[in-house]
Parts: structure tokens; sequence; C-alpha cells
């Protein structure tokens, strides 16, 4: 088990937001994929610095 007890959280949600990009990809437009990797650079930045 990790310390961090988010990290195991960060990873489950990045691995299920990947397999919904990868499911959703005919709907969504360049700029709703831009925003979602927005997402994940910030969310992963964040729980680095604050693990």
């Amino acid at each position: 088990m990790s310390r961090n007890p988010f990290e195991f959280i960060m990873r489950l949600f990045l691995i299920t937001m990947f397999i919904g990009v990868l499911f959703a990809l005919k709907s969504l437009t360049i700029s709703t994929l831009f925003g979602i990797l927005a997402l994940f650079v910030v969310l992963s930045l964040w729980f680095t610095v604050s693990g």
C-alpha cells in the first residue's frame, strides 16, 4: 500500500478518464480534449506537490 492514500485514487481516476476519452472520442471536440488534458496536468501537479 502506498504511503499516500490519494495516489491510488489519482491512478484510478486517470485510468477511468482515459478509458472514457477513448470511448467518447467521436463526440468530443478538440477543445474538450485539451481541457481534459489540462485537467490531468493540474491534478497531477497538485497531487505531486501535496503528496
